[in-house]
């Protein structure tokens, strides 16, 4: 390298930390790549003669130390600008929350990989990634998102990967039970609510610097139960309500920002979520609901056997949201039914059809 290269490559990273003043690892890590393209370029400008003297020739060595050090010092100063900053993903990216095996994140995420994006499959129990685990171009990381150092950690690898972008955020992740209100542990409920609403808001507000970046999309997870009065799922359902509606504004809000947001309001996929410890209710002989444990139960084993393959909703939301789809999608079992009922029909006529075989007309005063 030339005289002229090596004071103006040592000029560019002794200034490195006045550039990025950031305390942030990812910051650093991003900067330091821009920083180093400069050096780069320097090295091979026409403009940078050999030095054509003794007094050049001595210099050089000097210059070349000096140029080390400072780089060295940045190594040494910021971890983030190891050898695996410099490997940006330049793929279309997506991360997806709640990747568990069987679910729709999973298949999901499964979706995206073949179709070339680079995947970040999150979940909270690593150990239930399965097979995602073993492909190509698809990242495990565990994420908790009731947690913000979870997220923050998350955050921070997505971002030193990618130079600070993300093209699709898919808020996926969730938890259900069944349980009359009136039996309902309220603690229980506000954990449901931690998961379903705030942790889908929590990881929008980390992310969305990224997908505003790169003018991405955001899916968010809802479901039909948002929009229908389902007995003994009230917690669940008032938490989709407000997904749907978080969702719907953020679609407003993020518009002028050239984010695109996307609500699933998704009907019945065959997932593992029927079978969870929470999905058959246990109820005491106190509660005035006792009777209808048997019959909501036969009635949730029956919806699971007309529920889509969790592959068919999956190609179904991803090619709807590829498409370029603007408003709420309604993919899954009885999903188009519920959108055109809840638009026409009586609201007592939508509640007759879907309550009495969850055993609502076997409760009897005590």
């Amino acid at each position: 390298m030339s005289e002229c290269a090596l004071v103006r490559c040592r000029h560019v990273h002794s200034t490195f930390n006045s550039v990025c003043p950031s305390s942030s690892s990812i910051a650093h890590g991003t900067c330091f790549v821009r920083h180093s393209r400069q050096c780069d370029k320097i090295a091979q400008s026409a403009e940078c003669q050999k030095p054509t003297s003794p007094s050049q020739t001595a210099t050089q060595p000097a210059l070349a130390t000096a140029t080390n050090a400072s780089i060295d010092s940045i190594h040494s100063t910021h971890p983030a600008s190891s050898s695996t900053t410099m490997s940006i993903i330049h793929k279309k990216t997506v991360l997806i929350t709640g990747c568990s095996a069987g679910g729709i994140g999973h298949a999901v995420a499964k979706n995206f990989q073949q179709r070339g994006y680079h995947v970040f499959a999150t979940l909270r129990d690593l150990s239930k990634a399965a097979d995602l685990a073993d492909l190509e171009n698809v990242d495990i990381i565990e994420l908790d998102v009731t947690k913000p150092d979870s997220i923050t950690r998350c955050k921070e690898r997505v971002a030193h990967v990618t130079g600070g972008t993300l093209d699709i955020l898919f808020n996926n992740a969730g938890v259900e039970f069944i349980k009359p209100l009136l039996d309902q542990d309220l603690t229980e409920a506000r954990e449901l609510f931690d998961v379903n609403v705030w942790g889908l808001l929590a990881v929008t507000q980390a992310f969305a610097p990224l997908v505003i970046e790169s003018r991405g999309i955001i899916i968010n997870q809802s479901s039909i139960d948002a929009v229908i009065n389902p007995v003994f799922a009230g917690i669940f359902s008032a938490s989709k309500a407000a997904v749907t509606r978080l969702s719907e504004v953020l679609r407003c809000e993020l518009e002028p920002l050239g984010v695109r947001v996307v609500t699933v309001m998704s009907g019945s996929a065959d997932t593992p979520m029927f079978t969870k410890p929470g999905s058959q209710m246990h109820l005491p002989e106190t509660s005035y609901y006792y009777n209808t444990q048997a019959q909501s139960y036969k009635e949730r084993m029956d919806f699971q056997s007309k529920a889509w393959k969790v592959d068919v909703l999956a190609e179904s939301i991803v090619k709807s949201v590829l498409a370029g789809v603007r408003y709420p999608i309604w993919p899954g079992s009885f999903g188009f039914l519920v959108r055109i009922l809840t638009w026409i029909a009586p609201i007592s006529l939508v509640d007759g059809l879907i309550n009495p075989e969850r055993g609502i007309n076997m409760v009897k005063r005590l």
